[in-house]
This record gives C-alpha cells, sequence and structure tokens, in this order.
C-alpha cells in the first residue's frame, strides 16, 4: 500500500510538526509485523479488527531531568479496527480506531486510556491527477506534576494532503500542505495550545531520467499559531523557497527538499515589545536553513531500510525561536529459516537549539524481533535505550517489552 511507502515520511513531520522529541515516541511494544487481511464484506469494503496484549517494563517512568529514576512494570491492552473502502491497490479510503488501556503496577494512580484515529486515503482521478492524504489523532490524560492539580488532557491531531497534476510526461503541478494541532487541559497549560499550517506550491520536472528521477521547486507557507489569548508567545508565519528530488520504484523511494525559511512576526500575544534581552526579537528576523526528506530501499523481498531527516526552525512555548533537527533510521530483516520470523533495529537522533539557551540532545536505540507463527497471530519482543543530555540535566530510559497481537 501507498500508506507504508510514506511511512518514513509521515514519521518525519509527525515528529516536527506536534513538537514531539525522540523520548516521545512509542518504544513500548514492537510494531505489527506485516499488513492485516481483514474480513471482505463485499467486493469495495474490507474490515480489519485487532487485539494486542503487551507488557512493558521502564526504568524511569517519568523522563524528567529534576525527578530521580522510577521503575515500573505496565500492562497495556488495545483493541481496534480498520475499515476500507475501495480497492487499496487504486483509489481507496481507509480508517481506523483504537483504544489502549495502561495499567501501571507501582504507579496505578497514572492508569490511563489512550485513544487513537487515523486516515489514509488515494483518488486516481485519471492518468494525470491523483490526490493522497493521510492524518491521526490522539486523545489521552496523565496526571500532572504535583505542583499541578487533577489530570492534564491533551489532544493532537495530524493531516497532510498532496494533489498531483500531470499534464505530460514532463510537467507537472504539485500542491501540498499539513496541519497539526494541540489542545491541553486544564487552564495551566492551555496557553501551550497551538495550530501549525502549511502550504506548498511546486513546480515539477520529469527529464526521464533513469529510476524515474524527477525534479521539483516552489514555495512554502507556514504559519504557528496559539490559540489561547494568554499566549506568552509570538505567532510566526514563515516563507521559504525550496528545491527538491523525488524518485519513487519499486526498489527506492527517495523524497527530499532544501531551502531557506524567513520568519515573520504575525502576532506579538502578551510577549512584550521591549524584552528584557532584545536580541531575542528585537529588530532581527529568525531566519534558517530548512531541509527534510526519506528514503526507503527495498533490495529484495526480505530487507527493507528507512532514512528520515528533517531540519527547520521551530517556535514553541518553552522556547519560541530555535532549531531543530531530528534524524531517524531503521531497517528490517525477515529470517527465511523461520517462517513468519522478522528482526528489526533502529536509531533516533534529535537536537533542540533553542536561542540564547542551553541546547539539548537526545539519542535512541530499538531493536528487537518478531514471529507469525500462523496467520493470525503474533508474538514480539523489543528493547530500547534513550539518553538525553542538556546542560540544565538529563536522563536515561531503558525499556523492555512483550506483544501479542491478534488480527484478522
Amino acid at each position: 500500500m501507498r500508506y507504508d511507502r510514506l511511512s518514513p515520511l509521515l514519521a518525519g513531520f509527525c515528529l516536527a510538526l506536534l513538537g514531539q522529541t525522540a523520548h516521545a515516541q512509542d518504544y513500548r511494544l514492537p510494531p505489527e509485523a506485516g499488513e492485516k487481511k481483514g474480513v471482505e464484506v463485499t467486493d469495495w469494503l474490507r474490515i480489519k479488527p485487532y487485539a494486542r496484549f503487551g507488557a512493558y517494563w521502564t526504568s524511569n517512568l517519568f523522563q524528567e531531568p529534576s525527578r530521580r529514576n522510577e521503575g515500573d512494570t505496565v500492562f497495556q491492552m488495545t483493541g481496534g479496527s480498520d475499515v476500507v473502502l475501495g480497492d487499496e491497490a487504486g483509489s481507496f479510503f481507509d480508517v481506523g480506531y483504537a483504544a489502549t488501556q495502561l495499567m501501571y503496577v507501582k504507579n496505578p494512580k497514572e492508569n490511563t486510556v489512550e485513544h487513537r484515529t487515523r486516515y489514509n486515503t488515494h483518488v486516481d482521478l485519471n492518468k494525470s491527477v491523483s490526490f493522497d492524504s493521510y492524518g491521526s489523532g490522539t486523545w489521552a490524560a496523565a496526571n500532572t506534576d504535583p505542583q499541578f492539580s487533577g489530570r492534564v488532557r491533551n489532544f493532537s491531531g495530524f493531516g497532510r494532503a498532496e494533489l498531483n497534476f500531470k499534464p505530460t510526461d514532463t510537467f507537472g503541478l504539485r500542491l501540498d500542505g499539513d496541519m497539526a494541532y494541540t489542545e491541553n487541559f486544564p487552564t495551566e497549560f492551555e496557553r501551550a495550545n497551538s495550530l501549525t499550517s502549511r502550504v506548498g506550491t511546486f513546480v515539477v520536472l520529469n527529464p526521464n531520467l533513469p529510476w524515474g528521477l524527477e525534479f521539483e521547486v516552489g514555495s512554502n507557507w507556514r504559519q504557528i499559531h496559539y490559540v489561547d489569548v494568554r499566549a506568552t508567545n509570538p505567532d510566526f508565519e514563515l516563507v521559504s523557497w525550496q528545491a527538491g528530488a523525488r524518485v519513487t520504484n519499486d526498489v527506492v523511494d527517495l523524497r527530499a527538499r532544501a531551502g531557506y525559511e524567513i520568519a515573520y512576526v504575525k502576532k506579538r500575544n502578551r510577549f512584550p515589545r521591549h524584552h528584557r534581552n532584545p536580541k531575542v526579537l528585537g529588530d532581527t528576523t529568525p531566519e534558517g536553513f530548512y531541509g527534510d526528506g526519506s528514503l526507503t530501499i527495498r533490495p529484495n523481498q526480505s530487507t527493507t531500510f528507512s532514512l528520515f531527516g528533517l531540519h527547520r526552525l521551530k517556535f514553541t512555548q518553552a522556547a519560541f525561536f530555535q532549531r531543530a533537527t531530528h534524524v531517524g533510521t531503521s531497517v528490517k530483516q525477515l529470517i527465511p529459516v523461520v517462517e513468519g520470523l522478522y528482526a528489526f533495529a533502529g536509531m533516533d537522533w534529535d537536537l533542540q537549539q533553542p536561542r540564547h539557551q542551553r541546547q539539548q540532545r537526545t539519542l535512541s536505540y530499538k531493536a528487537g524481533v518478531g514471529w507469525a507463527p500462523v496467520e493470525y497471530l503474533e508474538i514480539g519482543a523489543q528493547g530500547s535505550y534513550l539518553r538525553s543530555r542538556s546542560r540544565a540535566g538529563g536522563y536515561e530510559v531503558w525499556e523492555f517489552g512483550l506483544q501479542l497481537t491478534l488480527s484478522i
């Protein structure tokens, strides 16, 4: 499916736009091994229910530099289903929902239910026009720090769409965009609620080179808006000119763009006009290099290698002007001596460089195995290590998990 080909790029966009760092990823349990066949209700409707049961141990539950390491064992139960309308080899719409119950042994006050939704669609209007879109949403609640009362509830959503128009084999237009939204409760956290949006317009040139290589050049417009009226950081809009290239075939899927971004203050909100450090904003304009890309290589039916990276200007409540870099890589290898057995490994590196503040580096590794002894059953095990460092402090996390998945 096209969703699998875009997965490294999707991961990169989600990490950047939702303001996540490597330690916010879910390293608890290994991913599912392959595509679920599902139940074919009609020629155009397929349902794919599944259930997962697992447990993982973490050496540092809260992952905060100011807290002592708190080890815990967590049990996890997930139930969900995907629904596919249309032909997955052509035009289709795929939507899914899953609910996960997390139960902590030593810290039962952290027990919570996570709700996740996702969608993916592809439409071929004709030979010259196509449309792709995918997105996800998460709703969860967790205990706050002791200085706050109650629980903090968070909703995050992400969506991306791309429209391609190719009137000829050598020339085309591409319009793409994405949007991310975060909503936090209670009121202590609401001023960090944000909406990030992006729209890009590109001219596509295909000079009929080997491997299906095509080039694109165009511009991006990006906006960071804080929803709450009490926000203390400015809203920004960013404009950039970019150039890129793509290669798409059965062996290689490469997508890369690079350019230069210039940011402008759209609304100061409650940010003081004469800040105590005039260099933070002053008369200067935040600007810098922009680059993102993903690479997936399948040299054979048993091996998949993925690499993605993203560097851009980033604006948050904690450090509203910074440069953020995220790089990740993974490899999956089927082991032919045992049918249904595979191994995987990966690494993520994240660097946050706030202006006039201390930078933070986060490095993580993960590795594991999975086995599908029969068609509807999969067993997996995974271990991971994460290290985060800054001048303000740091922390380390070891995690090990087991998982059993039943799917149709």
